[in-house]
């Protein structure tokens, strides 16, 4: 059995949990999150969310713990395919890009086929935005829907 101080500042709150100042709560955390995707990330019926309206303190914890429930396994750090110079890729099937402050970027589809569709996700707000699809075979440029920090997500539908 487990036993740490949630609340080391004492002020009742607890908040401290969800930050990732204690690092053997973190891991804790980390632990469970990746057993309870490995139980249910097969089934397509099954949402879950890690924290849900937690304080405003908790965004950097939950970005960290956000990267434990993606499924990374199959992408591959390719710079070169973004020109924010943030990418994550499985070739061919789905695309993970990053552009700090948001803006455009130019993403390089030059050497895959077929249509690809397009999601923006604002880390400020958690707001997920789907935008038009695109077309493989050349470079496409994309510009954020919003203001700030984005995720752009690129997926061939199987």
């Amino acid at each position: 059995m487990y036993r740490f101080d949630g609340d080391p500042d004492g002020d009742g709150q607890g908040h401290e949990i969800h930050t990732l100042d204690i690092s053997t709560i973190t891991e804790l955390q980390e632990a469970y999150v990746k057993k309870v995707v490995d139980a249910v990330n097969d089934l397509d019926n099954v949402l879950y969310e890690v924290a849900n309206e937690d304080h405003g303190g908790a965004t950097e914890w939950q970005y960290h713990i956000i990267d434990f429930i993606m499924d990374l396994i199959d992408m591959v750090p390719r710079n070169d395919l973004a020109s924010s110079g943030y990418c994550l890729a499985n070739p061919c099937k789905e695309y993970l890009i990053y552009l700090p402050n948001g803006g455009e970027v130019v993403v390089d589809l030059s050497t895959v086929s077929g249509t690809f569709a397009v999601e923006w996700f604002n880390p400020e707000t958690g707001e997920a935005i789907s935008s038009e699809a695109i077309d493989g075979g050349k470079s496409e440029k994309l510009v954020t829907p919003f203001d700030g920090d984005a995720v752009l997500y690129i997926l061939k539908p199987t």
